[in-house]
């Protein structure tokens, strides 16, 4: 009932192209929105505004609550706009050159010094949407792999400029995101020949009487029980480190090859599909599913 309310005053403001007085209860927020008037989604101006300050605002436990600044930039019907450029730009100033602009922007602040911390608070610090579809999650997949090749050939590859400018093991960590495509290799091999092997009848492990089938055994358990248990430590549950598990074999198959092969094409100048938005809205139908 209070979503239907709210989603009720937004459509209501977008249609009159401003907020009006019976839209919104305190006359504070009726002061703040009588400066933004004939807005529409696609046409404002740049907007900045304070709405929570560390120095006076406080939660219902009375604790400091951190600053909280809206940032939206100007929309023009004629003037061309980056996805996420101006609000991301006026707080940390995002790096673009590349499809992954949040692991580059990351990448390059640490390379210029800026040191980050873990922030994971009991209750969720930052709430987003995420693909609701598999063709949706594919294809967003496939662009990550794509922005991720543009890095690794850059001239800040992580294995050569990462290194050293922040440490060994940060700039093999920011590498192994960077070329994570590449599994796309080991993983199609172990998704096909065994399969082969065994329609041949040709053995391709050890057999249990030999001493080297336990090695085999103790190397697939093993690896299969960090990775579990490194999930289940992060508050993470069985059934989601298996469907994980699933993902990345879905990822590896399809999304992983086709993003190597389309940034393949476009090193060759072969005309390859346009950029696609991944579709984050959920339907009326996918909501009731």
């Amino acid at each position: 009932m209070m979503y239907d309310t709210m989603k009720e005053k937004v459509e209501s403001a977008l249609e009159k192209g401003s907020v009006s007085a019976e839209l919104v209860s305190s006359e504070e927020d009726q002061h703040i929105f009588q400066k933004w008037k004939q807005f529409s989604r696609n046409n404002h101006p740049a907007v900045v505004q304070v709405l929570l300050q560390s120095s006076i605002d406080t939660d219902i436990t009375g604790h400091v609550m951190p600053n909280l600044i809206y940032v939206s930039r100007e929309k023009h019907p004629k003037s061309p706009h980056n996805f996420k450029a101006g609000a991301l730009n006026a707080l940390i100033g995002f790096r673009y050159g590349s499809l992954v602009e949040d692991y580059y922007t990351g990448y390059r602040l640490h390379c210029e010094g800026w040191k980050s911390v873990l922030c994971n608070p009991p209750e969720p610090a930052f709430l987003g949407d995420v693909p609701k579809s598999l063709n949706d999650v594919l294809n967003q997949c496939k662009r990550w792999i794509i922005g991720l090749f543009e890095v690794s050939i850059s001239r800040y590859c992580p294995i050569t400029f990462g290194v050293r400018k922040i440490s060994l093991g940060a700039g093999l960590a920011y590498s192994h995101m960077a070329f994570s495509g590449i599994w796309c290799i080991p993983i199609a091999t172990y998704a096909v020949v065994p399969q082969l092997a065994l329609i041949n009848n040709r053995p391709l492990f050890p057999e249990p009487s030999n001493p080297w089938f336990y090695l085999y055994v103790y190397l697939f358990l093993a690896a299969y029980i960090q990775d579990m248990a490194d999930f289940v430590s992060y508050n993470g549950t069985f059934m989601c480190w298996w469907s994980d598990q699933r993902m990345w074999l879905i990822r590896g198959l399809t999304a992983f090859p086709f993003g190597m092969m389309e940034f393949a094409f476009k090193q060759f100048n072969i005309t390859t599909q346009g950029f696609n938005v991944t579709s984050k809205v959920m339907d009326d139908d996918q909501s009731k599913r």
